[in-house]
C-alpha cells in the first residue's frame, strides 16, 4: 500500500497535468484504479482530505498571524 501512494505522490509531483487530468489519464474502465478510487469516493476520503489540508492552512495562517509574519 505504501508502495502505492509513493509512485502516485511522485507521478504527480514530476507531471505537469492537473491531478484530475492525471487521474483520467491513468485510470482504466473497469480497472483496479478505477474501483480503488470509486471505494475510497464512496467513504468519503476526498471531502476529509480537503478538509484537513484546509484545517493545517488556517492553523498556519492563524500562528503566522500571531507571530506578526
Amino acid at each position: 500500500i505504501r508502495g502505492t501512494f509513493e509512485e502516485a505522490a511522485a507521478m504527480l509531483a514530476s507531471s505537469k497535468l492537473h491531478p484530475a487530468e492525471l487521474k483520467q489519464a491513468v485510470t482504466t474502465p473497469g480497472g483496479t484504479t478505477e474501483a480503488g478510487l470509486a471505494a475510497m469516493d464512496q467513504a468519503g476520503l476526498v471531502k476529509a482530505a480537503r478538509a484537513g489540508v484546509h484545517a493545517a492552512y488556517m492553523r498556519g495562517k492563524s500562528i503566522a498571524q500571531e507571530q506578526g509574519q
